[in-house]
């Protein structure tokens, strides 16, 4: 089966340095995101806080990387997976605005759940 994505060789020294870079962006992005959305609330403090960040994806292997959130209520882990031109693309302040939204929308939809 043709995979959808080529695979990369993540110890490749130019994909080291390039994950690197937009890890970096991407801590800069979900500190931006926590300080301003996490005040008040408890659980977006603490999903902030758990945050871990990855510049290529260490599962899928592809020009991709990943802001994953594994506290409560998210226990299995809540990935935002971003290509890395979108990250090219973006500002961080873009990215800390997009993060912030979809974990809000994340917490709204589980909340919702739970309800019903």
């Amino acid at each position: 089966m043709k995979t959808l994505w080529p695979t990369i060789n993540p110890t490749s020294s130019g994909i080291v340095r390039t994950a690197r870079r937009y890890e970096m962006k991407l801590r800069k992005a979900v500190a931006i995101a926590a300080r301003r959305n996490s005040s008040g609330d408890s659980r977006l403090a603490a999903l902030y806080a758990g945050a871990k960040v990855e510049g290529v994806d260490s599962k899928l292997r592809m020009k991709k990387a990943t802001v994953t959130f594994s506290t409560i209520p998210f226990r299995g882990g809540l990935h935002q997976i971003y290509d890395w031109a979108d990250v090219e693309a973006s500002t961080v302040l873009e990215l800390a605005a997009n993060i912030a939204w979809s974990l809000r929308e994340s917490l709204r939809r589980f909340d919702k759940r739970q309800i019903a």
